[in-house]
């Protein structure tokens, strides 16, 4: 198992459970204590957990997954309910797109929609995520 596969696993059960022991999990991951144990120092020196002694917590009651993991958990499956949801706006209408990593994959779905294409607004899009108003600020047609 590669790191980043064994670190999005530690974050995913960490989701679950909120705490995790350091020879429970190694057990479950099948790799050493030690590799485990350099893996909770390394995600606590990001911030991405809290250590405690033989184990390690999630930060926090509200704690998430961070994007860059959970952009690719399940892309395939955002990417084809992105181009479904495109799919059913018109030129004209007007959409809101809350925060997330599905509705970012609409955001880009519309992006390249060859027949919203033209100069005037085709769209009105209404977000409170920044990351999407960026992707389609630069588009004249949104």
């Amino acid at each position: 198992m590669s790191r980043d596969a064994r670190w999005q696993a530690l974050l995913e059960l960490l989701v679950e459970r909120g705490r995790l022991d350091v020879d429970e999990t190694a057990a479950e991951l099948e790799v050493s204590a030690a590799t485990i144990r350099r893996d909770f120092d390394q995600l606590a020196e990001q911030q991405m957990l809290l250590r405690t002694r033989g184990g390690a917590v999630a930060h926090g009651v509200s704690y998430e997954l961070p994007l860059r993991y959970k952009t690719a958990r399940r892309a395939s499956e955002k990417q084809r309910i992105a181009q479904a949801v495109a799919d059913l706006l018109a030129a004209g209408e007007a959409v809101g797109l809350t925060g997330g990593t599905t509705t970012t994959e609409v955001a880009r779905a519309l992006a390249v929609r060859g027949d919203l294409a033209s100069g005037s607004p085709a769209l009105t899009v209404v977000t409170n995520a920044l990351n999407i108003a960026g992707e389609l600020a630069v588009r004249p047609q949104f």
